[in-house]
């Protein structure tokens, strides 16, 4: 009896581990709130605006993005979104959770602030531009803690042993802002 309710919970845990480690396309992105132009730096080549982006988890399980940026093309890169005030890129640290995550929760969502070039805001605004994102599952991401932490306190000869899990990359469509209804008069 103990034996049988011993399985049953190892396959519980191991299918709840399968259906949580890596959701398919578990993000969506929308425009929220656009800000007007400014420059980050006195004599600035590129002009950017402030946007509000609506980060939609649509998968039963939180899901931890480190980094997020938005590209017009696949060649031109433009890293924008920030966590944090003036932290464009989020450096991970040496704790591994004091790095800065956007957690969004289980059919949640979390709001970014971003920087869109302003030449590049027409595009997104009709869902033209890619978000490319780095992110974790929360199982994912706690199991990726557990490994840094054995990897940060274990003897040299065993580090090569413990496995590294790399982020997810993912790219999706920004959708363009939610048409507003009309009013009635």
């Amino acid at each position: 009896m103990i034996l049988a309710t011993g399985l049953a919970l190892a396959m519980a845990i191991g299918a709840y581990v399968a259906l949580t480690w890596h959701p398919r396309a578990p993000l969506r992105f929308r425009m929220v709130e656009l800000h007007g132009p400014q420059n980050f730096a006195v004599g600035a080549e590129r002009t950017f605006g402030r946007v509000v982006v609506a980060v939609e988890n649509v998968t039963p399980t939180p899901i931890y993005v480190l980094s997020m940026w938005d590209s017009d093309d696949a060649e031109k890169y433009s890293r924008t979104v920030r966590f944090e005030p003036a932290t464009f890129n989020p450096v991970q640290t040496a704790n591994f959770r004091e790095t800065p995550w956007l957690i969004v929760p289980a059919h949640g969502v979390s709001y970014a602030d971003c920087n869109f070039e302003v030449s590049t805001i027409p595009r997104a605004a009709r869902g033209r531009i890619r978000m490319y994102h780095m992110w974790y599952s929360s199982t994912r991401y706690h199991t990726a803690c557990a490994c840094h932490w054995l990897y940060r306190h274990s003897p040299v000869a065993l580090r090569r042993i413990i496995p590294y899990l790399p982020m997810h990359l993912d790219a999706t469509d920004i959708l363009p802002p939610a048409a507003r209804p009309a009013r009635a008069s």
